[in-house]
């Protein structure tokens, strides 16, 4: 059990360590995504609810203003963006803040409730642990730090943000041009490798009668192999699991993350560009940092850089000095 008097850091590490530990880390990833069964993911999200209980004082672990140079992250938080728009970034800012990318089940309804139906959270875990166990390194060495958002534990908080969040959203919108570039779209259509195999078949005649029966075979082999392959897909196909709870990410919406860089002497920085287009028409409400540091993000994000192209994201030295060694990330 943690107590909710531990650090922010302490917290940090805590997570890393149960995840290591709860889903065998030190495995090659096959085996982990094989081996994710509900009984791991309700240990996980009960170790969540106790790391993170609803009266925790979040004010009292976020990091105060210092002399470091703080960004926040407010872009798209799957797994493979995070070498180009989160691990980059560390070359010129002291650290790299990212909202807990988890649900903390203390706050989701029975019915939803991962602890208590975890079968139904299998997709969105696999791509949780793949999440933190890419982070790991990072954190351990202090570059990343994971802080909650603050509406968990404010409720008074959330709601004047998201009113305010609602008014600016409906003033501005999303275009179908920033909808066409969210790594959504392409999440949403891996999950075509989840079908069924006779759905894929039967698919497959429908839209193309002159097909043959080795030409079907062929497509359902592939699409196995594609979906094996996939670190961010389960084994199974969606016939053999409930419903599944997924949700997509950016951190937390513009203004707690003003509210927050303000907490935290930080600048916010994104991958998305109607976010960017929200974050410099901020102005007065950014900070002294953010005001000159986030355009300045703009410009480098803008910019091709080459030089972590070849990087590896294991950094196992850092990783096996704080969690003892899980092995390097595929």
């Amino acid at each position: 059990m943690v107590h909710s008097s531990t650090s922010l850091r302490d917290k940090n590490l805590a997570l890393l360590a149960a995840t290591a530990d709860i889903f065998r880390l030190n495995q090659p990833w096959d085996k982990v995504k094989s081996g994710m069964s509900d009984a791991r993911i309700r240990e996980f999200y009960q170790f969540i609810a106790a790391l993170w209980p609803i009266d925790t004082d979040y004010r009292a672990l976020l990091p105060v203003p210092d002399a470091s140079l703080r960004a926040l992250y407010l872009g798209e938080y799957e797994p493979e963006l995070m070498l180009q728009n989160v691990f980059r970034f560390s070359l010129y800012a002291d650290q790299i803040i990212l909202i807990n990318p988890f649900d903390n089940p203390n706050l989701i309804a029975e019915r939803f409730n991962p602890v208590l139906n975890p079968g139904e959270w299998r997709l969105q875990t696999l791509r949780l642990v793949y999440h933190l166990r890419l982070l790991a390194p990072w954190v351990a060495a202090g570059l990343v730090v994971l802080v909650p958002d603050p509406g968990d534990f404010d409720r008074s908080l959330r709601e004047k943000t998201w009113a305010l969040a609602a008014n600016r959203f409906a003033e501005t919108g999303l275009s179908d041009e920033d909808v066409e570039a969210s790594s959504m779209r392409e999440r949403t259509i891996n999950t075509f490798y989840l079908s069924p195999p006779e759905y894929i078949a039967r698919m497959a005649r429908e839209t193309n009668p002159g097909i043959t029966d080795q030409e079907v075979n062929q497509l359902l082999a592939y699409v196995e192999k594609r979906r094996k392959e996939d670190p961010l897909l389960p084994n199974q196909t969606l016939d053999n699991m409930p419903g599944q709870m997924t949700a997509h990410r950016m951190g937390t919406n513009l203004e707690t993350g003003l509210f927050l860089c303000q907490t935290m002497g930080a600048f916010p920085y994104t991958n998305v560009r109607f976010r960017w287009n929200e974050i410099l028409r901020s102005g007065d409400e950014l900070g002294p940092n953010a005001q000159v540091w986030s355009p300045l993000t703009r410009a480098f994000g803008d910019l091709d850089f080459k030089f972590l192209n070849n990087v590896t994201l294991g950094l196992s030295v850092f990783f096996a000095k704080t969690m003892g060694d899980c092995g390097e990330p595929h």
